[in-house]
């Protein structure tokens, strides 16, 4: 009886769930057009996607509502005269909070990706999805902003 369970596959079939992923450096183009609020859904999408762990998710989740409390508490500053800055000051540093938590999605992501390429995943096209976020974000982030000012 026992050498019989020996032999028995350990996985059932269909029990192993495949990864899915867009390229993550193309995400570096999403943070750039699209800022914080855009990459915080894609590179959430991503990394459940991916499997990462929940606590990782949990960091990246607390890491974007960090970025995007950050520059809105900078746009406030700025607009209310607490802080001298300009438009196109707030514009770079928008760009730049944006780059920065792109950064903080590849560290964690990079390695699962890595996996995902080395067992012949496929990535999945970040045109149409990329697009639809930033011009999203936009909206997002420019009511927020509207907001504040």
């Amino acid at each position: 009886m026992q050498e019989e369970s020996l032999y028995t596959p350990s996985l059932s079939e269909g029990t192993a769930r495949q990864t899915e992923s867009y390229n993550v450096g193309s995400l570096f183009i999403v943070a750039f057009f699209g800022g914080v609020f855009a990459i915080t859904v894609l590179g959430l999408r991503n990394a459940k996607w991916l499997l990462i762990e929940k606590k990782y998710l949990q960091w990246l989740v607390a890491a974007s509502v960090i970025a995007l409390l950050f520059k809105l508490s900078i746009v406030y500053a700025v607009s209310d005269g607490m802080m001298e800055g300009s438009d196109a000051f707030i514009r770079v540093l928008g760009k730049g909070i944006g780059l920065l938590l792109y950064f903080i999605y590849y560290f964690v992501l990079k390695r699962a990706f890595h996996d995902h390429l080395a067992l012949g995943g496929e990535v999945q096209p970040l045109l149409r999805d990329g697009i639809i976020w930033v011009v999203i974000s936009m909206f997002v982030e420019g009511g927020l902003l509207l907001l504040l000012i």
